[in-house]
């Protein structure tokens, strides 16, 4: 695995390619899988990988069929289940794997799922949330990061700046003594 931000990071099941300006997949050996048809593609993760149609999001399988209509401004990668989808950019829920959203879009911007839970933020302020989409850890932090090993880094005290796609991030990088918070639930 690889660890980004201190997260671990799934490994790929199809990746993507570019050629001539359209994006497809080749498997782990190289091997072509899907032409390239595509105006953005990313990693697949859960055997679905997220493309990009006509300015819209959705996902599809190793053979290429979309299972998953582009509707969505946002995504990202499936993760026990279930992907982070918006329809609007700044408002997140989460789809299964039909395209369902089971949990309503109403957080301003949120994490995948990691040991059963997702970090979500409300009102500039960070929580995690479960499967079913009840507030376990009420929205508290300054940022949040996704659970590993039983422990989920959280920061208090962020300066926050607004930019363009409505979410909030710090203005530097934010570690240091009384900054930085792991937190585990028992």
């Amino acid at each position: 695995a690889v660890v980004a931000n201190g997260q671990k990071r799934k490994s790929s099941d199809f990746y993507p390619i570019l050629s001539k300006g359209k994006w497809g997949f080749v498997e782990k050996s190289g091997k072509l899988i899907v032409e390239p048809q595509f105006e953005g593609a990313w990693p697949a993760t859960e055997g679905l990988a997220c493309v990009r149609i006509k300015g819209k999001h959705g996902y599809v399988d190793a053979s290429g069929k979309l299972v998953i209509p582009a509707v969505y401004e946002t995504v990202n990668e499936f993760s026990e289940g279930l992907a982070a989808a918006g329809t609007t950019i700044g408002k997140y829920g989460f789809i299964d794997k039909s395209g369902k959203f089971v949990i309503a879009e109403q957080f301003n911007f949120v994490s995948e799922f990691s040991e059963g839970l997702a970090a979500v933020e409300i009102n500039d302020k960070w929580g995690f949330v479960n499967k079913s989409g009840v507030l376990v850890v009420k929205p508290r932090y300054g940022q949040a990061y996704s659970f590993s090993d039983g422990l989920a880094i959280v920061i208090t005290g962020v300066k926050k700046k607004k930019t363009r796609d409505h979410h909030s991030l710090p203005t530097f990088p934010v570690v240091g003594w009384g900054g930085v918070w792991r937190l585990w639930l028992v």
